[in-house]
């Protein structure tokens, strides 16, 4: 189980479990000596990258503690993101509606974008941090880039 940092504020490790991995992409903050656990999901996509969605799975974290786990999660959003994806080869990307913006930065996109495209299969790029994607209906390969 990789550990992603250690969030001294939260008394809590960060890091990604190794068995029964699924989509969203999440990391997992436990702290010994309170005994609470909780999952905070990232993404590859947009300039926001945190959602700030977290699921409590045991114990009573304060909601300071919830907060400093998401702060220290983006700050190593792009450990997170490469070891998340050297672990199980997977974006979570597939038929999501993305799209490319003037700066090449991958975006979650609404099916009424004209711009939006449809992701039939995804990769990431550890070393340039980018999503390399395929569309639906496409033999391009589209890269978009993680901020």
């Amino acid at each position: 189980m990789p550990t992603i940092c250690y969030s001294a504020q939260a008394q809590a490790k960060l890091f990604i479990r190794t068995r029964d991995e699924h989509c969203d992409p999440h990391v997992h903050a436990f702290n010994l000596s309170d005994g609470w656990e909780v999952k905070v999901f990232f993404s590859y996509v947009g300039c926001d990258p945190v959602h700030n969605t977290f699921e409590i799975l045991a114990g009573q974290p304060t909601m300071s503690q919830v907060n400093t786990v998401i702060r220290a999660m983006n700050t190593h959003l792009i450990r997170c993101r490469q070891v998340w994806w050297e672990m199980l080869s997977c974006v979570c990307l597939t038929n999501q509606m993305v799209c490319i913006d003037a700066r090449g930065v991958l975006q979650r996109a609404s099916q009424t974008n004209k711009n939006a495209l449809r992701v039939q299969s995804a990769q990431y790029d550890v070393v340039s941090n980018s999503v390399q994607f395929k569309a639906v209906g496409s033999n391009l390969t589209h890269i978009g880039s993680c901020p």
